[in-house]
C-alpha cells in the first residue's frame, strides 16, 4: 500500500556558472535565511506500494517547500495536499488499468472522474466526513493544476472544465465585494447538513460506545495508544497536544481545589516551563481525572518509557509519548500523528474480528464525546447554578477555544439531540399507544 513519509529538507538550485561542473548550491533565498531555517522539517514524500517515490509528486513538495521558508506558505498546506494524494494514490493501486497520467476520451474512465466518485460514496456511506471528501478532491485538483503548469502531463483534450464563480466577501467594515474564483467540474461541495455542525464535522459517539472502544484499547492496542485514546476521551485534548505533553506537565499538574479525583494541566505555547502545542496557540487549562494523571506518571517511570528514552535526542527525551524507536509520535509543525492513525488501523482490524465495527471511529471523535458530555453535565444543573455565559465559557475554557462561537455548537448540539428524542418519544407513545387502544377495541 502506498505510504507517506516526511523528511527533513533543505532547498538546492543547480549552479551552472561552471561550464566544467554542474553543482548543487543552497538556493539563494534560504542562505539569507537563518541557520536554523534553512532546512524544513516535515516536507511529505510519497512512494508506490512497490516502493518506488512518486517523483512527480515529490517534486511537487520540493517546490512549494521553498514558500515555507519564505512565509508564503504553511507546512499543513503542504500536509493537506500530501493526504490527499495518498488516498488518491491507494485508489489507483485497487485498479491496474487506472494511472495518473493517462487520461481517455471518455471522462467516466478517467483516474481523476473514477476518483471523485468513490469520495462520494465514501462521503454518503458515512465513512468519511463531508469536509474530508471536498479537501481531497481539491488537493488532488490543485497538484494536477501544477503538473499540467510544469509541463509534466500532456493530454489531447482538457483535464477537466474550469468556470468563474462569484463569490460575495463581507470586509471588516462591513462593505461587500465580489471576487471571481475557478472552480472545477471535479470539485466536490461541502454539503452543509441541517443539524449543528461540531469541530471537524465529526459527532460524539455514546459513552457505551466510550467504555467499549476504550475495553478494546486496553486490551489490544499498545499502552501508548490506549492511553493516548484515554486522555481523548477524558481531557477532550487533541491528537497533537496529546503527542506533545512533557515531563514537565504533569509534574506540575494542580488539584482541583473542589475535589481530589481531579487535576489540571497547563498547556499551549503560554506554558513556560512545558509548552505544549495547541490549535491557534491557545494556552489555558484542560481537566484529567487524578486516576488517569497516577496512571502517566507511572508509565513514563516504567522500564518500557525509559528505554524508548534512552533512543531519544536531546530533545525529545521531554515528550511522554515516543515511539520504540524513540521519536516523538506527532510531526513537529502539523500537529498531526501518522503514527497513531496505524495504531487506529489496528484497533480496527482487532475490533472487526470481535464482531465491532469501528469503521467510522477517528481519534477527533474522542473530543467530541468528552465536549457534548460536559455541555450536557452543564445543562442538567439546576437553572440558578450557571448561566448561560458561565456554561459556554466553562465549554470554551476546558477545550481551549478559540473563540465562544465553536463552544456555543455543543451546547446546541445537546439541546437539539434532547428536543429530537423526546419529540421522537412522544411519536413512539402516540403511534403505538394508538394502535394498541384499535387492536384493543377489535378484539373486545
Amino acid at each position: 500500500m502506498a505510504r507517506l513519509d516526511r523528511i527533513r529538507y533543505t532547498p538546492h538550485s543547480l549552479d551552472v556558472s561552471d561550464q566544467e561542473e554542474l553543482r548543487w548550491r543552497t538556493s539563494s533565498h534560504v542562505v539569507k535565511a537563518d541557520r536554523e531555517t534553512r532546512a524544513i522539517d516535515g516536507v511529505p514524500v510519497l512512494y508506490w506500494e512497490s516502493g518506488e517515490p512518486w517523483a512527480e509528486a515529490n517534486l511537487y513538495f520540493a517546490d512549494k517547500a521553498e514558500l515555507i521558508l519564505s512565509g508564503q506558505l504553511k507546512i499543513g498546506t503542504l500536509e493537506a495536499v500530501a493526504t490527499a494524494l495518498l488516498a488518491y494514490m491507494k485508489f489507483l493501486e485497487t485498479d491496474d488499468e487506472l494511472q495518473w497520467h493517462k487520461f481517455p476520451k471518455a471522462k467516466a474512465d478517467r483516474p481523476t472522474t473514477r476518483f471523485r466518485g468513490e469520495l462520494i460514496r465514501a462521503r454518503d456511506k458515512g465513512e468519511i466526513a463531508s469536509s474530508t471528501a471536498t479537501a481531497r478532491m481539491a488537493g488532488v485538483l490543485r497538484w494536477y493544476r501544477w503538473v499540467k503548469a510544469q509541463g509534466l502531463l500532456a493530454t489531447d483534450w482538457p483535464l477537466w472544465a474550469d468556470k468563474l464563480v462569484g463569490v460575495r466577501i463581507t470586509d471588516a467594515f462591513g462593505f461587500e465585494r465580489s471576487l471571481s474564483v475557478t472552480s472545477s467540474e471535479l470539485s466536490i461541495p461541502n454539503k452543509k447538513r441541517n443539524n449543528v455542525k461540531l469541530e471537524d464535522g465529526l459527532l460524539p459517539v455514546s459513552l457505551e460506545e466510550r467504555d467499549q472502544i476504550l475495553d478494546l484499547a486496553a486490551r489490544h492496542s499498545s499502552l501508548e495508544f490506549s492511553l493516548m485514546l484515554r486522555l481523548g476521551f477524558l481531557t477532550g485534548m487533541r491528537i497533537g497536544s496529546i503527542c506533545d505533553l512533557k515531563l514537565a506537565t504533569l509534574d506540575n499538574a494542580h488539584r482541583l481545589a473542589e475535589t481530589p479525583l481531579v487535576h489540571y494541566l497547563s498547556i499551549g505555547p503560554g506554558v513556560r516551563a512545558a509548552p505544549v502545542r495547541t490549535k491557534h496557540d491557545v494556552t489555558g487549562r484542560v481537566i484529567i481525572p487524578s486516576d488517569l494523571l497516577q496512571d502517566l506518571r507511572d508509565y513514563v517511570r516504567s522500564e518500557r518509557r525509559l528505554t524508548r528514552e534512552a533512543q531519544a535526542t536531546k530533545d525529545h527525551k521531554g515528550l511522554v509519548f515516543l515511539s520504540r524507536y524513540g521519536t516523538p509520535y506527532g510531526t513537529k509543525k502539523a500537529g498531526k500523528s501518522p503514527s497513531t492513525n496505524v495504531d487506529m488501523l489496528r484497533l480496527r482490524r482487532a475490533a472487526l474480528a470481535e464482531g465491532v465495527n469501528l469503521a467510522g471511529f477517528y481519534f477527533h471523535r474522542s473530543r467530541a464525546t468528552f465536549a457534548t458530555s460536559i455541555a450536557e453535565a452543564a445543562l442538567r444543573m439546576p437553572d440558578s447554578s450557571l448561566r448561560w455565559s458561565d456554561i459556554i465559557a466553562l465549554i470554551r475554557d476546558l477545550l481551549l477555544h478559540k473563540d465562544e462561537v465553536t463552544s456555543m455548537r455543543y451546547i446546541t448540539f445537546v439541546k437539539e439531540q434532547k428536543t429530537k428524542a423526546y419529540w421522537a418519544n412522544e411519536f413512539t407513545r402516540f403511534f403505538f399507544g394508538a394502535k394498541q387502544e384499535r387492536t384493543g377495541r377489535e378484539d373486545a
